[in-house]
């Protein structure tokens, strides 16, 4: 197949093994390493040439050499070219201490992978161009494709598209184990997902420099914690003028590292251009022209080249603060990182929570050996008092915190101060990754789901931030009081997001900012851990039950970035606009079924027990909670199957993270029970009365809906009695939904699964400040409420009828199926009662508290 043919020179260029090793590259978290230290790529492209005089599409040996110093000069330290080079140019890249992103051609706009003969040429054509340079230390990447466009991967499909690549990625690595692998991707196939890949490669040409920022905020999210190239970026200078190519490629490489990219590959050494066998000359890309003469970009990116990824001078200092509770294993690899940070100017404040085992003594030896270390101390009262005891002694502006068993990367104070120095954000968190060293249990533990993550808004703006990395500004944290004591281990990162979110702070995202934290080494410490967050859970429950929903399960706003895709039900769709000519074609994934969170949640087992007791009146019952059982079992082996296939562990990986989802729900619903966040949630108590005026209740018990009057004559309106009202149902343990613009009531309430209710609010004016707020209250019950009495109400009929004949009373069996019915209907009525002497309680304590005057509030009662 001629499109696929690789030149014969090429492919019968012997295999050359280098003794040095060493210098090879490798991917961990966000970055490329080179041994322990990063390698960011500061790339120019190179090609495609007009065949030299041995056939080779390079320029002369002389040429190439003159270029490859010329670019060192600038600052670049890599390649990229779009076909495979021989060996002296590689050779040439090696003494000039270049590295070279090596593109393998194949015929990526033709549907040659129709055919299996055809997909066995391109996997040859991968492989044979792999085996010319591998093991060659000036290699940086073998880059298996650039840009399929969106009509080849249209006709393909997403999927197919998907695996082809995949197997063109395992065919390089079984020539070259231990060489990166990537593919060139763009905007319009951005939802291709390819977590095989070393690392990802993006071309992007947006000439607006917010826009840019913003579609690199998007591709971080997109990649999640795997490295990020810019591998095309670039201005024609013959249509805009090369000042400004000059000055979007300064500005464009600046945002790239900052946004924490592994590396950008301006686009291109020179204007020379063959394609197609013709020179192309109606463009000018190259920071060099056709007679390699520099252009103004080429010293623009001289300049900022040199300050990659970071300047020098004028950054804040910051406190970083360690809670530290028996941590003897893991506190002198914090500290370590921490000290050998490139952050110019940080202290660090360890708070030793009582330990009972040498974490004090390790915190001193370091605080001997380095004055930048201080240490508290202190008799064991939790974290977030640790917390709060070392923000109080912090001396900085900025305060992060990070965990006594983490490892923070070098260069995560930067990227931190960054996105505060540059934002309007009053906080800033990162991802928290699995050490590469740690175990396999470790490993399967990080995939694993209720691990500490970040919840995101949007590309840059988060919910939630974990709290073993995060930072925010001193005086946003004495403004809202620090953290609440009441969270001993876990679920004050999430309480002081809500509250900050609460008074109109945002907090943002900085996707390079990592640090690597250790997970728990063995199934019970990680079973243990679940328990603690799950009575965390019930902590923030109580605190902030609007943020939880009938069900017990945290209602965010925004996106849980897990490890693995376990959403199984909702397939994700792809906006690729008419006759799929989207420039940016993304994935959007549907919220969460209620299916795949419910085996999650402690009602589920209820549920199955009451099922498997009931398979004693008939055998035939238990086929339900089986299916229960088989419906969990399945969303497990889902998480467990969706690991990549080149993914380190295998099978006892996969088995590993499959018993873990089975009984990690089983745990975190343990630790709801201890905290009181059980099942059938409207039976726990109210809030501690301590900030709430005490009072006798005079409120009514209605079935259907009722309306309540206030009177007030100081120009009262409806949102501040709304608010006021809202508050007081928060305290009552309520779950609240406001309108979104698509109802006919202002706000839904419901507590616990069977009664809900929707609350309307009017106006009227009388004349000056003179109001009548008329609230109206039609209660109702909830699907799910009908539902179960439906259930029963049939359970009951089977039970009466089950001999063709109505029986008699005195068989129990008939009894039940009378008693059942009639106990579903009477429980949904007085939860629907009960909810009623809710609200009706919450309306009379805002009307005081707004000094207005309830002048009816019982009409209207039905």
């Amino acid at each position: 197949m001629q499109t696929l043919h690789v030149a014969k020179a090429l492919v019968e260029t012997p295999l050359v093994l280098h003794p040095s090793r060493a210098s090879r590259l490798r991917a961990s978290g966000n970055f490329l390493w080179c041994g322990d230290e990063k390698f960011y790529i500061k790339g120019v492209s190179y090609g495609t040439f007009a065949p030299n005089g041995c056939g080779e599409p390079f320029p002369e040996r002389t040429c190439a050499s003159h270029d490859l110093q010329r670019m060192r000069a600038a600052g670049f330290n890599s390649i990229r070219t779009y076909d495979v080079p021989p060996t002296w140019l590689l050779d040439l890249a090696a003494d000039h201490g270049m590295r070279v992103l090596v593109g393998i051609p194949w015929a990526q706009h033709l549907t040659l992978a129709d055919t299996r003969g055809g997909r066995r040429a391109l996997v040859r054509a991968i492989a044979d161009g792999v085996r010319v340079c591998a093991a060659h230390p000036a290699v940086l990447a073998y880059c298996i494709g650039n840009e399929i466009p969106t009509q080849i991967v249209r006709w393909y499909g997403k999927r197919d598209t998907e695996h082809l690549l995949r197997s063109l990625c395992e065919a390089a690595k079984s020539i070259d184990p231990e060489g990166l692998v990537t593919y060139a991707n763009y905007p319009s196939t951005e939802y291709l997902e390819l977590p095989f890949l070393d690392f990802h490669c993006f071309n992007v040409y947006l000439h607006g420099a917010r826009e840019f920022r913003a579609y690199l905020a998007r591709l971080q999210m997109l990649v999640g914690s795997q490295p990020l190239c810019v591998s095309e970026y670039g201005l024609d200078a013959l249509r805009h003028g090369e000042t400004a190519q000059a000055e979007m490629l300064q500005t464009q490489t600046r945002d790239i590292f900052q946004a924490g990219c592994c590396g950008a590959i301006a686009f291109a050494w020179t204007d020379e251009w063959f394609r197609g066998g013709a020179a192309i000359r109606d463009w000018q890309f190259g920071i060099t022209d056709a007679a390699r003469q520099p252009k103004r970009a080429y010293a623009h990116l001289q300049r900022v080249l040199r300050d990659v990824p970071f300047a020098a001078n004028g950054w804040p200092r910051i406190s970083v603060i360690v809670a530290a509770y028996n941590a003897s294993a893991t506190l002198d690899d914090c500290l370590t990182s921490l000290l050998q940070s490139h952050y110019p100017n940080v202290e660090v404040v360890v708070v030793d929570d009582g330990s009972r085992d040498d974490t004090g003594a390790i915190a001193d030896a370091h605080a001997h050996a380095d004055a930048r270390i201080k240490v508290l101390h202190v008799l064991n009262n939790g974290l977030s008092v640790a917390r709060n005891l070392g923000l109080a002694r912090a001396t900085c502006d900025i305060v992060a915190y990070t965990d006594a068993d983490c490892r923070v990367d070098a260069d995560w104070l930067h990227y931190v101060a960054l996105k505060l120095l540059n934002s309007d954000v009053v906080g800033v968190g990162g991802p928290n990754l699995v050490p590469p060293d740690d175990g396999l249990i470790a490993q399967a533990v990080g995939l694993a789901p209720g691990n500490p993550m970040h919840v995101m808004l949007s590309d840059e703006i988060a919910e939630h931030i974990p709290g073993c990395n995060m930072a925010y500004w001193k005086w946003v944290l004495d403004d809202v009081g620090g953290f609440r004591p009441v969270y001993r281990a876990a679920g004050d990162d999430v309480d002081i997001c809500w509250r900050l979110q609460a008074r109109g702070y945002r907090i943002g995202f900085a996707p390079a900012a990592l640090v690597w934290h250790h997970r728990r080494n063995s199934l019970r410490a990680y079973l243990k851990q679940q328990v603690g967050y799950g009575h965390a859970e019930s902590l923030l429950e109580r605190e902030q039950p609007e943020k939880f929903n009938g069900l017990g399960q945290v209602r965010w706003a925004g996106r849980v970035y897990a490890p693995l895709a376990t959403r199984v039900l909702n397939r994700a769709r792809i906006y690729q606009g008419v006759f799929g000519s989207a420039p940016f074609q993304s994935l959007y994934q549907p919220s969460e079924s209620l299916f795949a969170y419910l085996p999650q949640t402690p009602e589920w087992y209820v549920l199955l027990a009451l099922l498997f007791a009931l398979s004693i009146v008939n055998p035939l019952i238990a086929l339900a909670p089986l299916c229960g059982v088989l419906w969990q079992v399945a969303l497990c082996a889902r998480a467990a199957l969706s690991l990549p296939t080149l993914q380190k562990g295998g099978l006892q990986l996969r088995w590993l993270i499959f018993i873990m989802h089975l009984v990690q729900p089983l745990a975190r619903s343990w630790g709801r029970l201890q905290g009181g966040l059980g099942p059938f949630r409207w039976t726990r108590g109210e809030r501690t009365p301590d900030t709430r005026t005490t009072r006798t209740h005079h409120g009514r018990s209605a079935l259907r809906s009722f309306i309540f009057a206030c009177w007030g004559e100081d120009n009262q309106d409806k949102d501040n009695f709304l608010r006021a009202v809202m508050g007081e149902l928060f305290n009552t343990r309520c779950v609240l939904d406001t309108n979104t613009g698509w109802e006919d009531w202002d706000v839904q309430i419901a507590r616990g699964l069977s009664a809900r209710a929707h609350l309307l609010v009017a106006t009227e004016y009388h004349g000056g400040p003179k109001v009548l707020l008329r609230s109206k209250v039609r209660l109702g019950s909830s699907p799910l409420g009908l539902a179960g009495v439906s259930a029963l109400v049939l359970l009951g009929a089977y039970l009466l009828l089950k001999d063709f004949g109505l029986g008699s009373v005195d068989n129990y069996l008939d009894a039940l199926g009378i008693a059942l019915p009639i106990v579903g209907v009477l429980w949904l009525l007085w939860q629907r009662a009960q909810l009623a002497v809710r609200i009706d309680e919450a309306l009379q304590r805002a009307a005081e508290h707004l000094n207005l005057k309830v002048i009816d509030s019982k009409a209207g009662r039905s």
